[in-house]
Formats: structure tokens, C-alpha cells, sequence
């Protein structure tokens, strides 16, 4: 990552971070079989209904996710809550933690299961995304 980079060597300069965000699944999707590919959509669905600020739509949301719900983590590592804290977003913590989603799930290090893990991140929860970026 340039920004990255950037802000490594050129010390003093202002660089933007680098933001944490839900990517789109639709050229993963086309690699899969139809079962898989309707799985990962739905999936994108819901992690983007849970980011977009909406209170209102997280209980359809946690019907998209399937067994895990709330706790369900994406490539990046990262569960609804933990991008709620990263945005700043308190109306949607608060409804996600009302609602049950775990402050103690970890951005795992596992990079063969989730490939985009930010690696400053690892083993982050949700407090310290809040403490960090909220």
C-alpha cells in the first residue's frame, strides 16, 4: 500500500490512513459454484447492510450470516462490530452489542483462511479498534 509506505519513510509527511472496509465479493463469486457464490453474495449483503449506519437493518442482516451471526468475520478478520467501532459509528455499536455480537473475537493471523488480514491488526478486538480509530 503507497499511503503506507509513505508514511514509513517520509517521516512528518500526512498521510491518510489506509481504510478498513467491506470489499465487493463479485469476482470471487464467479470462481465458485452456484451454491457457494449465492453463500459468499449473501454473505457481502449482510456485512454491507451492518456497515452502511443502519440500525434497522441488522436483525435482516444477521439472518443473511447464518449460524455464527453477529460473530461472523470477513477476509479482513473483522466482524460487523469491529467495523462499527473502526467508523466511530456509537449508535450501531451499541445496537450490534444490544443485539449480542462478542468484544472478545480476535482478527485471527491465519492468512491462508483470511488473506487480506491487515497484518497491524492481528489479534485486535473490538475494543481496540474503538480505542484506535473511534
Amino acid at each position: 500500500d503507497v499511503l503506507q509506505a509513505a508514511r514509513l519513510m517520509l517521516p512528518g509527511v500526512d498521510c491518510s490512513l489506509r481504510h478498513l472496509r467491506v470489499d465487493c465479493c463479485l469476482y470471487v463469486a464467479r470462481r465458485l459454484d452456484a451454491e457457494k457464490a449465492e453463500k459468499k453474495l449473501l454473505w457481502n449483503l449482510a456485512f454491507r447492510m451492518l456497515t452502511c449506519g443502519r440500525t434497522d437493518l441488522v436483525k435482516p442482516a444477521v439472518a443473511l450470516l447464518g449460524p455464527t451471526g453477529l460473530d461472523t468475520t470477513d477476509e479482513q478478520g473483522m466482524t460487523p462490530l469491529m467495523y462499527a467501532c473502526v467508523s466511530g459509528d456509537e449508535a450501531m455499536v451499541q445496537v450490534l452489542l444490544d443485539s449480542g455480537a462478542s468484544v472478545d473475537i480476535q482478527v485471527p493471523s491465519n492468512l491462508q483462511m483470511y488473506p487480506s488480514v491487515h497484518p497491524d491488526t492481528k489479534h485486535w478486538t473490538a475494543i481496540m479498534f474503538a480505542a484506535a480509530f473511534g
